[in-house]
């Protein structure tokens, strides 16, 4: 039912062109996405389990950010706020806690 949801919330937000405009207001912005963990199963709890996702979602979404995104190391980060880089358009950082 969950992912029936998420579906039609996305197909919604496409057919409306809201996912686009969303995409490139943030285009002059880093996107940042911290997760705790990839575990095999999607999980029961999302309380409990945080920023933990399955390795299908995951996937879903490394393979939008491949699409819509630009990604950035950390050491790309970094020569960035020391004034030696500019951000590029549409960046994204994708990073994991102790998880």
């Amino acid at each position: 039912m969950r992912k029936n949801i998420k579906v039609a919330l996305n197909a919604v937000l496409g057919a409306t062109g809201v996912s686009t405009l969303l995409r490139s207001s943030l285009r002059r912005h880093l996107l940042v996405l911290c997760y705790h963990g990839v575990v095999e199963l999607e999980p029961k709890d999302r309380f409990g389990y945080g920023n933990t996702v399955s390795v299908a979602e995951f996937r879903g979404h490394l393979q939008f950010l491949a699409r819509h995104f630009r990604p950035l190391s950390v050491s790309d980060l970094v020569a960035h706020r020391r004034g030696h880089r500019e951000l590029p358009e549409s960046a994204a950082l994708v990073t994991f806690d102790d998880g």
